[in-house]
């Protein structure tokens, strides 16, 4: 799993790109005094955008999986992380009536998701890098944040569009935290060989 991890910082990396460029969109339509129609048209966007990029983070993932290089190693659960992270982008675009106020039900069930996926996977990679907490970190967040969603008390768009904006920010810098340091230990010498 970490040498999948190692080989693939740049998806991490990319994945922390994708959710800056969502919390700044939403910062923008949340702080934009706009006309009615055009936030709803905003609104609407900011729903499509999630969607589109979560689809291109999830088919990133799962190419990254399904390389050569991480033939071998343990990648069910980059499999899993990657096909729940494009199932929730393809519900985002594919339902035109979707609300923001339904965009956070949908987030909040991939957070869930996503925050297990995290957490199962740095229970993994800790085995053979103990000072590891930028993924732990990640899923415990991930996994309280989608719960307090799914929980409704989010019933309003600004509401919304603070939360999923200072989500996909906490998201974006542990994310290319972890890149970085994945990064750097890809740099030094870990033989291809070794058990992980």
């Amino acid at each position: 799993m970490l040498r999948i991890m190692i080989d693939n910082w740049w998806l991490l990396a990319l994945r922390a790109i994708f959710a800056l460029l969502f919390a700044g969109a939403v910062f923008f339509v949340d702080g934009a005094n706009l006309p009615l129609l055009l936030r709803v048209f905003a609104h609407a966007s900011t729903v499509v955008l999630f969607g589109l990029l979560a689809f291109g983070t999830g088919v990133f993932t799962l190419g990254g999986a399904l390389r050569r290089s991480s033939r071998g190693h343990d990648r069910g659960l980059l499999l899993t992380d990657g096909l729940g992270t494009c199932a929730a982008g393809a519900i985002a675009v594919a339902i035109p009536s979707l609300t923001l106020v339904h965009l956070a039900w949908v987030i909040g069930y991939w957070a869930v998701f996503v925050g297990v996926c995290q957490m199962l996977m740095a229970h993994k990679i800790r085995r053979h890098l103990h000072d590891e907490w930028f993924l732990v970190l990640a899923g415990v967040v991930s996994l309280g944040f989608g719960v307090f969603m799914l929980l409704g008390r989010v019933v309003d768009d600004h509401t919304v569009l603070v939360w999923l904006g200072s989500y996909a920010l906490f998201s974006a810098i542990t994310m290319s935290g972890l890149a970085y340091r994945l990064w750097q230990i890809g740099t030094t010498a870990v033989p291809h060989h070794a058990p992980f």
